[in-house]
């Protein structure tokens, strides 16, 4: 997550009805987008565990990284390490979104550059989280019997197994429910 400024004025009383503001079901939802396309990327190590990775990740998601705590933590940030070999947070992000994320400021040009997934992806995913993960959650109950069962159809399958890559839905309800909220973590609400 990263901060352009407008953080404040979008976080500000805007909260969802679970308590959480819909800055958090944001990031989460970025989240998300950025793991489908790592997946889709083929940017993952073998045998990546996505729940142990979520599991980890959950704490870390609501505060933006900043390029110095990623140079103490790691003993650099530049973004030609890794085009060498060696390791870049904005290299890594690059390879995975098509484009230059950060330098762009994400401007509507420099999608055009993205990877193919990228807009169907974020078009799926974007405002919807927490349809998804209701879908899943519905598509991992018990089937009733057929004579009660309702509605569903082929939209609602797809938006079931929308985890099923990534970890499951299980997992991404988890990193949600342990994930701060980042607009309480600034001071926004």
């Amino acid at each position: 997550m990263w901060d352009d400024g407008t953080l404040h004025i979008m976080a500000r009383h805007a909260m969802l009805a679970d308590d959480a503001s819909w800055l958090k079901q944001g990031v989460a939802e970025c989240f998300l987008l950025f793991c489908k396309l790592a997946r889709a990327a083929d940017a993952l190590p073998p045998g990546w565990d996505w729940r142990a990775f979520l599991a980890a990740a959950a704490p870390l998601l609501d505060v933006p990284l900043p390029k110095e705590d990623a140079k103490e933590l790691w003993d650099g940030e530049n973004f030609f390490a890794g085009m060498l070999g060696g390791r870049s947070l904005r290299f890594t992000a690059t390879v995975i979104y098509g484009f230059d994320f950060v330098a762009a400021g994400h401007p509507p040009s420099a999608e055009a550059d993205a990877r193919p997934e990228f807009r169907p992806l974020r078009k799926r995913i974007f405002l919807r989280l927490p349809k998804l993960l209701a879908a899943a959650n519905a598509a991992s109950a018990p089937a009733a019997p057929p004579a009660r069962r309702t509605g569903g159809g082929a939209a609602g399958g797809a938006d079931a197994r929308v985890f099923d890559d990534v970890g499951g839905g299980e997992a991404w309800a988890r990193l949600l429910e342990e994930m701060d909220d980042p607009a309480e973590t600034l001071g926004l609400v």
